[in-house]
């Protein structure tokens, strides 16, 4: 049985050793863009890893050109860790600084120890931060089209002859039309990726099918690394991934009297490690494990950052529509009441938002008498740009707002259609940052 349904059983202890001692190591795009997500230590780790197997490694064009294509991008998301991650600090500063306003009062709590125990906690948070920055900056990792790469310069050299030859359009064309088949039937791989655009559905096909053909020249063993973890190259049951999809497997066997297994970047490290001799530390493993997880979470669109946005917004909306079923559900006296009660809130909330900045202006202000920083004078330029903003936003709404409490009944009703507008309004800014947000996710 186990000659008819190979896909269905592992290897045996043989074939695992002819695995490692005479296969063909076939790297994806994913595995050369990861490279660029680990840390120096991780990295260089790695590479010596794969310079061990210079002349058994192999990478398929298409995956070549994937990694060309994404290599900058993939940078540029490392660079802009430290803007996201700034924001969310500030972020972390604008509820810190309204949680703490809020027992300014307190008999017991003093509220400026807290906030100069949080403010030395932050800076030095920002400090490190900074520094990280600058030296990344000034290093090699400062890619451009046109700038030194040290990352790709290495890998050049260590492929080198190593790509295989691309498709002829004819063959793409043709590989393309079997894809339509393949995905309609959820037949791995790439099907997963069959609601992306034209340009980029069949890139996990076309890599498979450069596989099988390296695979029937003559390269009848194949470990496949890579790090892409969907369900159309890997068989997973119940959270567990239990390894290639058997479809793979059988399908290589027709192609070729050799065998085809798949590897994990972490996993292959390892197994690498021991053929070797080689102890790698827990460090190395649990940093390229969790460089793995992290790329999982954005792939399902399950990053908690992600999450926690799209539930606030939905749940922002949700409370906007209601508001707007409310107001149009209305008789003439509660639209009247109602029109009061958001003037009042609107009110509140410009005042709140005054007082906020003007607290974080205080603090900003100390924190400069004691060290003199440029940035902190920036953010202070910023600080009170953003407070005569909300003076004037306070004042605007005053202005259009500052009605008497005996309204008659159109004016209120002119009121109520204004404000239906603007929350209609919210609702289609809602749906379109929320379309975003679950688009990002799909496509990552």
């Amino acid at each position: 049985m186990c000659d008819m349904l190979r896909g269905w059983y592992p290897p045996t202890s043989k074939e695992y050793e002819r695995l490692w001692d005479e296969d063909l190591i076939v790297l994806d795009a994913s595995v050369l863009l990861t490279l660029y997500r680990y840390g120096d230590r991780v990295r260089s780790e790695f590479l010596d890893t794969l310079e061990q197997f210079t002349e058994r490694l192999s990478v398929p064009y298409q995956a070549a050109l994937e990694y060309q294509r994404n290599r900058l991008g993939v940078i540029e998301d490392q660079h802009n860790a430290y803007n996201r991650l700034r924001s969310d600090l500030n972020q972390v500063v604008d509820r810190v600084s309204g949680a703490v306003g809020a027992f300014a009062r307190h008999p017991r709590l003093e509220v400026a120890q807290i906030t100069r125990e949080f403010d030395s906690a932050l800076a030095r948070a920002l400090s490190y931060l900074s520094s990280v920055e600058a030296k990344d900056l000034e290093g090699d990792s400062d890619q451009g089209p046109s700038e030194k790469d040290t990352i790709r310069d290495r890998l050049t050299l260590l492929l080198a002859g190593r790509v295989g030859a691309s498709f002829a359009d004819a063959e793409v064309f043709a590989i393309e039309k079997e894809g339509e088949l393949r995905y309609a039937k959820s037949i791995p791989p790439g099907y997963r990726d069959r609601e992306k655009p034209d340009d980029r559905r069949y890139g996990d096909l076309l890599v498979w099918r450069q596989i099988l053909k390296r695979a029937s020249d003559g390269n009848p063993d194949v470990i496949y690394v890579t790090d892409d973890r969907k369900d159309d190259w890997w068989w997973i049951e119940r959270g567990k991934t239990i390894g290639p999809r058997p479809e793979l497997i059988d399908e290589f066997s027709r192609q070729s009297d050799g065998v085809f297994y798949m590897y994990t970047p972490d996993v292959f490290l390892g197994r690498a490690g021991v053929y070797l001799g080689r102890t790698l530390s827990d460090e190395v493993v649990g940093e390229v494990q969790e460089v793995a997880r992290q790329r999982a979470r954005r792939r399902r669109g399950q990053s908690p950052r992600t999450i926690r946005h799209i539930a606030l917004l939905e749940d922002e909306k949700r409370d906007v529509l209601e508001e707007i079923a409310r107001l149009r559900a209305a008789d003439s006296r509660v639209r009247s009441s109602l029109v009061n009660e958001r003037r009042s809130e609107l009110r509140r909330t410009g005042e709140q938002q005054r007082e906020k900045a003007l607290w974080r202006i205080d603090r900003l202000l100390a924190e400069l008498s004691a060290t003199p920083d440029g940035n902190a004078v920036r953010d202070e330029d910023f600080l009170r740009e953003q407070l005569a903003l909300a003076e004037h936003s306070l004042y605007t709404l005053d202005e259009e707002l500052g009605l008497s409490e005996q309204m008659g009944p159109g004016a209120v009703e002119e009121q109520v259609r204004e404000i239906l507008q603007s929350l209609e309004a919210r609702v289609v800014d809602y749906d379109s940052e929320l379309a975003h947000l679950k688009q990002s996710a799909r496509d990552d």
